[in-house]
């Protein structure tokens, strides 16, 4: 583009003079001149008349070498526009012509030759391709130009992965990539990068490749490359089930490749969408654009991509139970294949074609079909199509009566999911992943189970452990490594920066600034924060290694319990679900109804709760989760509940064991996987002496009255202006205080209850935060709900949120998050909920009381005096919370649940904690109280640390 107008303008000048005014050296040199400069604006239908009559001009000229590099910038525009077969063609005439060229250009000769074998790799003319690399390697030489290493790298990477040889094809294209770095030139560096991305996705490594190809989108390139990397940033999004974002980029991509008239790329991105249409249950929509995918690909001679489209036809119809018309394109899949010289054959292809043999009752035949798939799969590396082989031999297993077999089978299938869920790395990816996964764990479970006896009950638990939690665990690991202090300063410095503008931003909006366009670019910030997260996690390979941390077993949680201690693990599923009863020495299963009847039952429980007139009809489902406690002798002293689906947003202490509320029987405390509470009573604590930093009546509105406006009215940071005071806050923090000893506390009241105070101070010094101020869920963005206090001076715009809680460095052992809105976090599949709980662990709680909706100021007030109190007598945390509940509940005006069921413990519970009395500071206690309702979501990011 630079060089566009000076060429242009020398061109214009060429043009004026008369011919005879030209030597044939000079119109052979603007010929070429012209037809580079064409091509590398992307004009390759003009590209290619220009090639013509450069090739022309260099013909009569003699000149073999500028003929075959006419050639061969004529093939190029052809591919690049998709035209495979003319490339090709004109590539050939490039090789013959350079071969007669006196003197000999080796270079050029290796160019001419590396670029054939990437057009023939995408014909799947495989073997002549890899006669012409083993020529271009004897040219290239060793060593020298990376410019050179590049090409010959490149080409045969394309090669192997066109050819099915992904682990091959990564380790070339790796090559490939640093030999780009080498050289610093964008447009092989961008190649470069969408290639590896897509090789890295054909071994599931979505967190590397959407890394690699936001990078590339960021380089100047040709529109040919960008089309690329939308289409496979698509396919990323595509197999993290996130089918809008998908669907954005593949029709995105198909609009430019229409633009630039490059039928290859238009055809890819229609059977890319045929695939969207088909997961969202569009079956003719579907066959409709791969059946236009398959036009393209045959006018093109493009026979591995037809291929491709045949199978996701056959797919299509497989889902359908049309088995007959399935195996029919299947089989036209497969002919395909074999015409292709050097073609693998394609596991994906063998196990659909198991599916559908299954289908119509020919078992052995789609035996040997899924055989054949895994071994395939296998030696390819590709977990996905290994897990979904390894479930159709654990149910044809299963269905012959080789029930070991069929064990063995499931066990492997779950290794594959998982090799790819903790190869992710990110939160969000997944959470987007798992989501149709946990289905495959919950068939698992059945099949164990039905097995009978402990050992099935005690191996389907660890499944059900499995299923839960990776991403909570893998934070974990990351925080004892301490990882995030090893990240580069440069990045450290971005990722400030980017907050900073967040925040800026933010606070433009919550005070009501005129800003022309402020949602984008608060997007636009927030998108650079998270490629930001995943470029330190795809480049950091231990981000990878450390969040391979396994699930605890069974021993393990069991050697976890102390004597009296029960676990209640729940996993809601199809037409069954499940309970698990875990003593120190025992463990029981029990079949609880489907999780559509339980969510049904949840729910009107959870209505009746949030309302103070009702009488809420709770036996039967206290009977459903709850009847095996009754059985138990001696009964449990201590019980932790690990929740599934819905049944995190129920308050189990309202239940009832053999007529009396769960409540008034044992002290109760929540955790998101059996797992978490292995690694929280293993985690190290360093004691101190207790600190208190306490903060409360925030000033949200000069002239806010109380209750000037709820949480439930406010739908944006503008709403939050007009937030209502919180009077009694001060004198409940001010009560705190004097429990602590001015020498021991810090408080930050009214004006000084400023977010940019609170991050001022050093938050490892507390042993106690207590955060009496409103909290607000962005319905819109989990990312930005937060802790709402004063806004400014400076950027900060007085929302203490998610991500920045993240970031802070706690050594609370215990935060009370009081006094909420009724909203919770997200509830994700795998990992329960996720909210602003979570994110305090993250930062270094390992205990949480939070509430499940709205509480009344008064009651709440009162529960609260008598936790403190509680644990003051020495009390273990679960125990004290029971007995506060019980002190509010006996005041008939709280009687009903609404005022004293709302608050749980999640986390350790078994541990006493110390608060002072009569202001003689004696203990480590971290309370947080805070107005917004929060779920049971656990997260843990270091080693506790006290001043």
């Amino acid at each position: 583009r630079e060089a566009a107008g000076d060429l242009e303008g020398t061109l214009a000048q060429l043009g004026r003079l008369a011919p005879e005014e030209l030597s044939a050296a000079d119109r052979l040199r603007a010929a070429g001149l012209e037809a580079r400069l064409l091509h590398g604006l992307g004009h390759f239908a003009d590209a290619r008349g220009a090639g013509r009559r450069w090739a022309a001009l260099a013909e009569a000229s003699g000149d073999r070498r500028a003929l075959a590099a006419a050639h061969q910038l004529t093939a190029s525009a052809y591919f690049l526009q998709g035209s495979g077969r003319e490339g090709g063609s004109f590539q050939r005439q490039a090789l013959a012509a350079i071969e007669d060229a006196d003197p000999p250009d080796p270079e050029l000769e290796a160019k001419i030759l590396t670029d054939l074998v990437t057009m023939l790799a995408t014909l799947g003319e495989y073997a002549e391709a890899e006669v012409l690399v083993t020529r271009a390697r004897r040219l290239e030489g060793e060593g020298g130009d990376p410019r050179r290493a590049y090409r010959l790298a490149s080409a045969w990477g394309t090669m192997l992965h066109q050819a099915g040889d992904v682990l091959g094809a990564l380790e070339e294209r790796e090559r490939a990539l640093a030999a780009a770095e080498l050289a610093a030139d964008p447009l092989l560096l961008a190649t470069a990068l969408v290639n590896l991305a897509q090789t890295e996705i054909g071994v599931h490594d979505y967190t590397s490749a959407l890394a690699r190809l936001q990078r590339s989108l960021g380089l100047e390139t040709r529109t040919h490359n960008r089309i690329i990397a939308v289409i496979t940033t698509g396919i990323c999004h595509l197999e993290l089930n996130q089918l809008a974002r998908a669907e954005q980029a593949f029709d995105q991509a198909r609009r430019s490749a229409s633009d630039a008239g490059n039928d290859r790329l238009e055809g890819w991105a229609l059977g890319e969408l045929g695939l969207v249409a088909s997961e969202r249950g569009n079956a003719e929509d579907a066959l409709a654009l791969f059946d236009r995918a398959i036009a393209i690909s045959r006018r093109g001679g493009d026979r591995r991509n037809e291929m491709v489209w045949w199978t996701n036809k056959g797919r299509v119809r497989r889902d359908q139970g049309r088995w007959q018309e399935a195996l029919a394109f299947y089989r036209e899949a497969e002919r395909l294949e074999e015409s292709i010289a050097g073609q693998r054959p394609g596991a994906n292809l063998r196990k659909q074609m198991g599916q559908c043999h299954a289908g119509l009752g020919g078992l052995d035949h789609a035996e040997e079909m899924f055989l054949q798939a895994r071994d395939l799969s296998e030696a390819a590396g590709d977990s996905k199509v290994l897990w979904e082989t390894q479930r159709e031999l654990a149910r044809l297993y299963q269905q012959t009566g080789r029930h070991q077999a069929a064990r063995l089978a499931w066990e492997r299938a779950l290794d594959a999911i998982e090799t790819i869920r903790g190869a992710l790395r990110i939160e969000s990816l997944e959470a987007g992943f798992f989501t149709d996964k946990v289905e495959v764990y919950a068939e698992a479970i059945g099949f164990l189970l039905a097995e009978g006896g402990a050992e099935g009950a005690a191996r389907a638990f660890e499944i059900a452990e499995r299923a839960r939690a990776r991403a909570f665990l893998g934070s974990l690991a990351e925080s004892r490594a301490a990882l995030h202090e090893t990240v580069p300063a440069e990045l450290v410095a971005e990722e400030h920066r980017l907050l900073r503008e967040i925040s800026r931003l933010q606070l433009g909006e919550r005070r009501g600034d005129e800003d022309p366009d402020p949602a984008r670019r608060l997007e636009e910030a927030e998108a650079g924060l998270a490629a930001l997260d995943l470029r330190i996690r795809a480049e950091r390979p231990r981000f990878a290694e450390l969040r391979s941390l396994a699930p605890a077993g069974l021993a393990a949680v069991q050697r976890t319990l102390v004597r009296g201690e029960v676990l209640l693990e729940y996993f809601l599923a199809e037409p069954v679900s499940h309970l698990w009863v875990v003593e120190r020495d025992a463990v029981t299963h029990h079949a609880l109804p489907a999780a559509a009847i339980l969510e049904k039952q949840v729910r009107r429980a959870y209505t009746e709760l949030l309302d103070p007139a009702s009488t809420p009809q709770l036996d039967e489902l206290g009977r459903v989760l709850l009847s095996p406690l009754a059985r138990l002798d001696p009964a449990p002293q201590a019980l932790l509940i690990v929740p599934s689906g819905i049944l995190h947003y129920l308050p189990f202490e309202v239940l009832s064991v053999s007529g009396a509320p769960l409540v008034e029987l044992v002290a109760t405390s929540y955790l998101p996987s059996a797992s978490v509470l292995v690694e929280l009573r293993s985690r190290p604590v360093e004691p101190g002496g207790p600190r208190l930093l306490a903060v409360g009546d925030a000033p949200y509105h000069e002239q806010a009255e109380p209750e000037r406006t709820t949480l439930a009215g406010v739908r944006s940071l503008r709403g939050l202006r007009s937030l209502g005071a919180l009077p009694h806050t001060r004198r409940e923090v001010e009560r705190l205080s004097t429990r602590f000893g001015r020498r021991a506390s810090t408080v930050l009241l009214g004006r000084d209850a400023r977010e940019g105070n609170l991050k001022a101070e050093d938050l490892e010094r507390f042993s106690m935060l207590h955060l009496a101020i409103h909290g607000w869920i962005d319905a819109t963005s989990a990312a930005r709900s937060g802790l709402v206090l004063g806004a400014g001076p400076g950027d900060d715009d007085g929302v203490l949120q998610f991500r920045e809680i993240l970031r802070l460095r706690l050594a609370a052992d215990l935060v009370t998050l009081s006094a909420c809105q009724s909203a919770l976090g997200e509830l994700v599949t795998g990992e329960g909920m996720v909210s602003l709980a979570r994110a305090f662990f993250y930062a270094g709680s390992d205990s949480v009381v939070a509430t499940l909706w709205s509480v009344a100021d008064e009651a709440s007030a009162d529960l609260m005096a008598e936790l403190y109190e509680g644990l003051a007598d020495g009390l273990p945390k679960a125990e004290a919370l029971r007995r506060a509940r019980l002190a509010v509940r006996a005041d008939p005006r709280f009687a009903h649940p609404y005022y004293w069921a709302p608050f749980v413990l999640l986390g350790r519970g078994e541990d006493g904690v110390e608060v002072p009395r009569g202001g003689r500071p004696s203990a480590i206690v971290a309370t947080l109280a805070a107005t917004l309702s929060l779920g049971a979501g656990l997260g843990l990011l270091r080693r506790r640390r006290r001043a």
